[in-house]
């Protein structure tokens, strides 16, 4: 009995020890993603001033073309849970258009075209765009420099949910060893 009693004292240990490392590398990330954005909004409040206040604003932001650059899938099974992914690399889960029959199109005069159902040239799949481009091809390095933070916040936003969800099932565990811990040693006090 005093050999579990050890044992379970050790895995105890083991899991605190674990809780703390994990405690430490979220304050960590925490700290990086606050550095990330701090960053990000300065460059972008540098890019305001550099391009104008006019073309560097809301007015730029097309909302028919807005889509989610980053998905993130949650998993049930593992310690990480979240996964994010950016769908400008990621397969294209895009339905494909199919233009059906006869169709309008303004070029220069209204003309009607045909197009066949089976047809390659009909059937197009939607392209991501890059939103950077809404405020112009040649935009300041700062306002690339404010992109790719706030990407990068995106994916340590996710290291930190990993990182939470470790914590909670460490600090689960730690308590079921506990209660098995007061089990054992009123056994042997017994």
């Amino acid at each position: 009995m005093m050999t579990e009693l050890q044992q379970i004292n050790e895995e105890l240990d083991t899991k605190l020890i674990s809780f703390f490392e994990t405690l430490s590398s979220l304050y960590q990330e925490q700290e990086k993603l606050n550095d990330q954005i701090k960053d990000g909004f300065w460059n972008m409040s540098r890019a305001r001033y550099n391009m104008g206040i006019k073309f560097v604003g809301i007015d730029q932001i097309h909302e028919d073309n807005m889509c989610a650059l980053t998905k993130v899938k949650v998993r049930e099974d593992e310690t990480e849970m979240f996964e994010g992914y950016s769908s400008l690399h990621a397969p294209e889960e895009t339905q494909p258009v199919e233009t059906v029959g006869l169709r309008k199109r303004n070029v220069g005069q209204s003309q009607e075209v045909s197009t066949p159902v089976g047809d390659d040239t009909a059937s197009k799949t939607k392209k991501q765009h890059d939103p950077i481009r809404w405020f112009g091809v040649l935009v300041p390095p700062s306002l690339r420099q404010c992109q790719n933070q706030f990407k990068s916040s995106v994916e340590t936003t996710i290291a930190i949910a990993n990182l939470k969800q470790k914590l909670l099932g460490l600090k689960s565990e730690y308590l079921d060893l506990q209660k098995r811990k007061a089990e054992v040693a009123s056994n042997v006090s017994k």
